[in-house]
C-alpha cells in the first residue's frame, strides 16, 4: 500500500528477505505471492539458492526456509553457518503432510528437523487440536455447512502473555494443522527463548493415524 511504499523510501536501509528455493519450496510468484506482495511494500525480497557451493549472501537480513523437500548436508551446513554468523532465519516446517481431498494426514520427514533439534527445538510428528478454533466450511450433500474445526487453532493474545514486538500487535491468529514444539533445555542452554504463540488450555494433540474430518 501507499504507506508501506513511503516508509520504504524514508528508511535509510531497506532490508532484504531471502526465501530458500530449489528444493520443492512454495514459489514467491505462486503459493507465496500474497505474502511476497505484502513484504515488498517495505522490504526487498529475493530467492536464495544453495546449490553447488553457493553460500547465503550477507545482504539477506532474514532467511525464510519454507518446507523444503530435500537438503544436502552441505546445504544444511550453509544455513547453519549463516545463522552462526549472525543471520536470522524463519523455519516453516510441515511435520504432517495434509491431503485435503481425502481429509487425511501422513507424517513428513522434513530435512530441517535435525538442524532445529541442534538449536533446541523439536517438532513433534503430531497435530494440535483446540476447542478454541476457527470455523471451516464443509460440504454435506447439496449444502455447505460451517462448523468449528479444532485443527484450525485460534491463538489469542491472552493465551500468550508476551511483549515481543513480533506478535505484540496481533490480537488473534489462526494456525491450521499446526504441530506442537518441544524445547530441549539441554540444547538451548543460556539462550533466551520466547514463546510467541500458544494454544489454549483446552487443546490436545493427535498422533499416529490422522483423520482430519470435522468432529
Amino acid at each position: 500500500d501507499l504507506t508501506g511504499k513511503i516508509l520504504r523510501v524514508l528508511k535509510k536501509e531497506v532490508k532484504t528477505i531471502g526465501f530458500l528455493s530449489g528444493h520443492g519450496e512454495p514459489g514467491l510468484d505462486r503459493e507465496l505471492g500474497t505474502v511476497n506482495n505484502e513484504l515488498r511494500g517495505q522490504y526487498y525480497t529475493r530467492t536464495v539458492s544453495t546449490s553447488g557451493n553457493q553460500t547465503i549472501p550477507a545482504e539477506v537480513a532474514v532467511l525464510v526456509v519454507a518446507s523444503p523437500r530435500q537438503l544436502t548436508e552441505r546445504e544444511l551446513f550453509a544455513i547453519d553457518q549463516y545463522i552462526m554468523a549472525g543471520g536470522k532465519a524463519v523455519f516453516l516446517v510441515d511435520a504432517i503432510d495434509i491431503q485435503e481431498r481425502t481429509m487425511q494426514g501422513t507424517p513428513s520427514e522434513s530435512p530441517v528437523l535435525k538442524l532445529l533439534e541442534h538449536y533446541g527445538v523439536r517438532v513433534a510428528p503430531e497435530l494440535v487440536l483446540d476447542q478454541l478454533s476457527e470455523n471451516a466450511s464443509f460440504r454435506s450433500g447439496p449444502y455447505d455447512v460451517l462448523l468449528p474445526y479444532p485443527f484450525w487453532v485460534r491463538v489469542v493474545r491472552q493465551s500468550t502473555q508476551t511483549d515481543n514486538p513480533i506478535v505484540s500487535g496481533i490480537e488473534a491468529m489462526v494456525m491450521p494443522w499446526a504441530s506442537p514444539l518441544e524445547l530441549l533445555q539441554e540444547k538451548t542452554g543460556s539462550r533466551t527463548v520466547s514463546v510467541l504463540a500458544r494454544s489454549s488450555r483446552s487443546s490436545w494433540t493427535m498422533k499416529g493415524y490422522f483423520d482430519l474430518s470435522p468432529r
